[in-house]
């Protein structure tokens, strides 16, 4: 569709797990050996968006604040996504709420410019079985959003 696309990751097997399914779908997406800290030294150019789900979450500390940076390095927006509750199936994993992924932008220098969430199966399929208001009776806190997302810009390049 016209787009650069790079994707990186620092598990040989994951890379070659991608390009295997990037070359199948006959993608054109870039894939490279390369961890997220090093991106800003190797990218060596400017992305419209960097796009991060499932990455962040496993870092505390400056660590956290080094990776969301790193993404702020190499391009104009961020789109981070990150769990909005506990999920006992996975281990070492924070969760996060709007303002404190909001505030974390905030400590590396990026602008939050947008928020969303991204819906549970559950909600999917008992929004065709029960009329909204009896959903919101019945499951209350039950529902909730998976992920959420937060869309900032980069002050560097604009």
């Amino acid at each position: 569709m016209g787009y650069d696309v790079m994707a990186v990751d620092s598990d040989h097997r994951i890379v070659e797990m991608a390009r295997r399914n990037n070359d199948r779908l006959g993608g054109r997406a870039k894939i490279e050996l390369m961890d997220l800290f090093e991106s800003p030294l190797r990218v060596g150019k400017v992305f419209d968006l960097a796009y991060s789900e499932g990455v962040i979450e496993h870092f505390r500390g400056e660590m956290l604040r080094e990776a969301v940076r790193a993404h702020g390095e190499i391009a104009k927006k961020v789109m981070l996504v990150v769990p909005s509750h506990d999920d006992p199936l996975v281990t070492d994993q924070d969760t996060y709420n709007f303002g404190e992924l909001e505030n974390l932008c905030r400590s590396v220098g990026l602008v939050p410019i947008d928020r969303f969430g991204m819906g549970t199966g559950l909600l999917r399929w008992s929004r065709r079985l029960l009329p909204p208001v009896l959903l919101t009776r019945l499951l209350g806190r039950l529902v909730k959003c998976e992920n959420i997302g937060v869309v900032c810009r980069s002050p560097k390049y604009t």
